[in-house]
């Protein structure tokens, strides 16, 4: 039984190995085994064949005479064996060879085949399967031959118009004045423009190569940012692009130890969804910087020396519109109200200098709550309804009961930020039109958005429109009384509270102003911090 179970493998072992290696290796054996088997079979017969004629008596031969006659048929037998088997191997390697010849003729074509040599011709003509296989293989190398070359001369061009390309941004790169940093994923620095190293005074070796946190170390006024602060990092971490505008107040500091004052922009690069890098754009703001200060002075000095005199002129006006003895007539009584309505706007310009002043010197510290946010605006609508009525302009709310969440804010700077929006969209609006006041819910944030139908702020002007002293051509045309402090307050307010604030405009058609506040259960989710008592914050 055993020997049953052996013999199919027996059969598939030698059937692989007469099944492998090279044509002419398996023409040559299979001959062999040809011959072989044929001599057997012949020999088996003849053996056969003698043994019936013995056994029915049909040759009458002594013994002798029969083992003679045996021993001459098998000398016989083994001669044609021999000869047999040399035959066919000699005729089995003859046909082997000629079979196998224009295969190894292919085979030297094929190796021969590499770019910039296509060249395959047909030369088998044995007219069988071998001459169609060899002229399907000049048939297919003269096609690769046209597609090779139709692809050089497409990478050639590419690769041209490549080349001008990398000119023009090298051009490009070399002739901005801005510094421009290129940083790989981990935020080492891999290229830097010549103004970037000019402005860090630096070589291209002290800064290829290098952490940004090493070669663009921040300061934010007096403070050093850690890598978690940083811009760059935090670009390479959110994969969104990272801006410090030079109200900012961010400084690199030098290898002497002196500050360069910058406006900086960090932009992801991307491929795909993957984060790759990163651009950073920086700029010397050392002029702003200082018109800035010189701003923040002057403002401490108004506020200051402007507050007593001032009071002191209400309290002459007041005094002389309310006693009964001083009488008056008619024009000065009207030159006094005049002179009153003066001195109140005058009050109001100064408040706003002296908050102002605060905000730019950290004296408003915020007391954080959890707020309603539907009540919060709701309340500021209340407050504006009078405003909205003498300006003829209509308003409405919008949003859904889902969105009345408790988000995490100081409710009185908040109301001062949502107020200044809606003073703006009643002041700037057109008579007859409507106002918005629109509110959504953003994932982790709540976002407030006051749209109106107003002058709208000119494309040119828009990047300073949050700028401290700053107002719009048109609004200057459209409405004279005005300080310029109102959105630069907003935009501190809104950084001290830890809320993005920011506007969409189209000159002629309308503003949309927009801050969004944190939710209270966002806010819970993160480590909580130490925030300081309310300080003075009238605004």
């Amino acid at each position: 039984m055993l020997q049953k179970m052996h013999t199919p493998n027996i059969f598939t072992t030698a059937h692989q190995r007469l099944s492998r290696g090279s044509i002419l290796w398996r023409a040559v054996l299979h001959s062999v085994l040809l011959s072989t088997v044929s001599i057997v079979l012949l020999s088996a017969i003849s053996y056969l064949f003698m043994y019936i004629l013995i056994q029915r008596g049909s040759i009458d031969v002594e013994v002798y005479e029969l083992v003679e006659f045996v021993a001459q048929l098998g000398r016989t037998l083994i001669l044609v064996g021999v000869i047999s088997f040399v035959l066919s191997i000699v005729l089995s390697f003859s046909f082997g060879r000629n079979l196998t010849k224009p295969f190894l003729e292919m085979r030297q074509k094929v190796e021969r085949i590499r770019p910039g040599h296509w060249s395959y011709k047909h030369t088998i003509h044995t007219g069988d399967e071998v001459e169609q296989l060899d002229e399907a293989f000049a048939k297919l190398t003269r096609r690769l031959t046209q597609i090779y070359t139709h692809q050089e001369e497409e990478i050639a061009a590419r690769t041209h118009e490549l080349e001008i390309e990398y000119e023009k941004d090298r051009t490009i790169l070399r002739s901005i004045q801005a510094g421009i940093l290129v940083v790989d994923r981990e935020g080492i620095v891999q290229q830097a423009n010549p103004a970037a190293l000019l402005l860090l005074k630096a070589a291209e070796a002290d800064v290829l190569g290098k952490a940004s946190l090493q070669v663009l170390p921040l300061l934010k006024k007096k403070d050093l940012l850690m890598k978690s602060e940083h811009p760059v990092y935090q670009c390479l971490r959110r994969s969104e692009q990272v801006q410090a505008t030079s109200d900012t107040h961010l400084n690199i500091t030098l290898k002497n130890n002196t500050g360069l004052p910058v406006k900086l922009a960090v932009s992801p690069l991307m491929q795909g969804k993957k984060i790759t890098g990163a651009i950073v754009l920086f700029q010397d703001v050392t002029a702003e910087r200082q018109v800035d200060y010189m701003k923040t002075d002057f403002l401490t000095l108004a506020s200051h020396h402007l507050r007593t005199p001032l009071s002191t002129l209400q309290w002459y006006l007041e005094l002389f519109t309310t006693e009964e003895k001083i009488k008056f007539s008619e024009q000065q009584q009207s030159f006094l109200t005049e002179m009153r309505l003066a001195a109140k706007k005058m009050s109001l310009v100064l408040g706003e200098l002296m908050d102002a002043s605060r905000l730019s010197e950290g004296g408003v510290v915020p007391v954080f709550q959890n707020v309603d946010v539907c009540t919060l605006v709701a309340d500021i609508v209340r407050d504006s309804k009078s405003l909205f009525e003498s300006q003829d302009v209509h308003y409405k709310l919008e949003f859904n009961e889902k969105e009345c969440v408790m988000v995490h804010t100081d409710p009185l700077l908040a109301s001062i930020i949502l107020q200044n929006f809606m003073q703006n969209a009643a002041k700037y609006s057109k008579k007859g039109t409507e106002v918005t006041l629109h509110l959504s819910k953003e994932k982790e944030n709540v976002r407030i958005e006051v749209r109106d139908q107003g002058i709208g702020v000119p494309y040119t002007e828009q990047a300073h429109i949050f700028q401290k002293l700053y107002r719009a051509s048109n609004a200057r045309s459209f409405e004279a009384n005005g300080a310029g402090l109102g959105l630069y307050s907003c935009k501190m307010i809104a950084e001290k509270l830890g809320a993005k604030i920011g506007f969409t405009s189209e000159e002629g058609t309308g503003s949309t102003f927009q801050v969004s506040f944190p939710t209270a259960k966002a806010v819970a989710k993160k480590p909580k911090s130490k925030h300081g008592k309310r300080g003075s914050r009238k605004a």
